[in-house]
């Protein structure tokens, strides 16, 4: 995440608790959307760890993959897959993005195992670096891999995150396209605490949505 490792750590155990409140409020049925807040919160741990080496002029490989992992292999499958298993009405339109998002997180997995990753500090941000060239066909299918099950939803809520974080992946790219990851991911992340908001008042926010 951009800014500090103070404000990762922070923003993760934010998250962490928000998560853990969401899966409380959330029925059965939601708990699969209920984690996303958890799960974004264990990911901005992992690079406030990462801050905390390169402040002392180290990397950690391991919170280095454990990122990217998150944020190159698991959303892209696990974005469809969640919608996919909630939105029953859609399915028939969900399995696609969720074949694609397969592929993707299949591809980028491939390349931990057969690239080296180089962590550095640019900007406020960490850029993490494979090695690899990625397609720009590769950047297209993981974009509609996270965001067609969320524009597609027959969920108000979901469409509107949809639309909310394609905004905020524009702006990442627009501030500094080498940490695209670490800042997308940290708006994200903020982002998806609505989802506490939604499933605890969802009764009351039918008729603004």
């Amino acid at each position: 995440m951009c800014f500090s490792a103070g404000a990762s750590f922070v923003a993760g155990g934010s998250l962490a608790v928000i998560g853990g409140a969401s899966l409380k409020v959330a029925k059965k049925e939601e708990k699969i959307l209920a984690i996303f807040p958890l799960i974004f919160g264990i990911q901005q741990l992992l690079e406030g760890i990462q801050w905390l080496y390169l402040k002392q002029g180290n990397v950690c490989q391991v919170s280095g993959y454990g990122f990217l992992f998150f944020a190159y292999a698991f959303w892209p499958l696990y974005v469809p897959l969640a919608i996919y298993i909630f939105d029953k009405a859609k399915r028939k339109i969900l399995i696609y993005p969720l074949i694609i998002g397969a592929l993707v997180s299949g591809f980028f997995i491939t390349l931990f195992f057969t690239n080296t990753l180089t962590i550095t500090q640019e900007w406020r941000s960490i850029a993490y670096n494979l090695h690899a060239p990625i397609k720009a066909y590769v950047i297209v299918a993981y974009l509609l891999a996270v965001f067609i099950p969320l524009l597609t939803s027959s969920n108000k809520f979901l469409r509107w995150f949809g639309l909310t974080n394609i905004v905020l992946a524009s702006m990442a790219a627009y501030l500094h396209i080498a940490t695209f990851a670490s800042v997308w991911c940290f708006f994200a992340a903020v982002s998806s605490i609505v989802f506490f908001i939604y499933l605890k008042y969802q009764s009351k926010l039918k008729n603004i949505l």
